[in-house]
């Protein structure tokens, strides 16, 4: 693995580029980022093709636009490309890769735990979850490596379905929560406790993640409905006391 392309430059996009820029030559499609920008961080604005090319491809995009963006990438990889989504969920994007990409192609679903807040200082130790979709043990056990030796981080082998299960309450639950204090306008009182501490906390972090993300998290998990239904199920029953 000595070339990544990563199509899209969103916040996670950019973030993505300056952590393995250090390691490998990156290559960066998007339609609104200046070369400037890209450069910053320690990347190279390419076009679409080109960054197709790469050994591996990673595009990160928002789930909603996923399926296009595969299907204009099918008849640009090379044989032996390894893509790697780095989604929020991981069932729906695993069904969209494996029913677009030629048979030919790698696949590995990705879901770093962390982001530009949590990494700001780094990222050595922080959780992500990989799953080999359609790839060699060889192949694997070398993108482990790099993951574990040289970017430090805290590498778990979770299937798609496992991982979705869990995230509807890490993820799901959390956001929801996050989003409801945010619209209740919950306020940073003198009197707060630590408990209380904890909910302004989560408050804060959802209000720098984008709609795209919230939507991606609630819509496209399977399991997040259910857990919404028991959520609301345990409101109802202690409202109505």
């Amino acid at each position: 693995m000595k070339t990544v392309g990563i199509i899209g430059f969103g916040v996670f996009g950019a973030f993505m580029t300056r952590v393995l820029a250090p390691y490998l030559h990156v290559t960066v499609s998007s339609r609104l980022a200046s070369s400037e920008a890209v450069q910053s961080v320690g990347g190279t604005l390419v076009s679409f093709s080109d960054a197709c090319r790469a050994d591996v491809v990673v595009p990160s995009v928002p789930v909603q636009n996923l399926e296009t963006v595969l299907q204009k990438m099918a008849p640009l990889l090379k044989a032996g490309t390894l893509v790697a989504d780095v989604a929020s969920v991981k069932t729906v994007p695993v069904q969209l890769m494996e029913r677009i990409l030629p048979g030919d192609v790698d696949i590995v679903a990705t879901h770093p735990l962390f982001g530009p807040q949590s990494g700001a200082n780094g990222v050595q130790g922080l959780p992500m979850v990989i799953w080999p979709v359609r790839v060699s043990d060889g192949r694997m056990y070398r993108l482990e490596t790099f993951l574990k030796d040289c970017l430090r981080l805290d590498v778990q082998r979770v299937s798609p379905d496992e991982h979705d299960r869990e995230m509807a309450y890490v993820h799901a639950l959390t956001f929801l929560l996050g989003r409801a204090f945010h619209d209740l306008d919950i306020p940073n009182t003198p009197l707060k406790t630590k408990t209380y501490q904890h909910l302004l906390d989560v408050r804060r972090i959802v209000e720098h993640d984008t709609p795209e993300l919230f939507e991606t998290i609630q819509k496209y998990n399977p399991y997040a409905a259910d857990m919404r239904r028991r959520l609301v199920g345990s409101w109802n029953r202690w409202s109505a006391n």
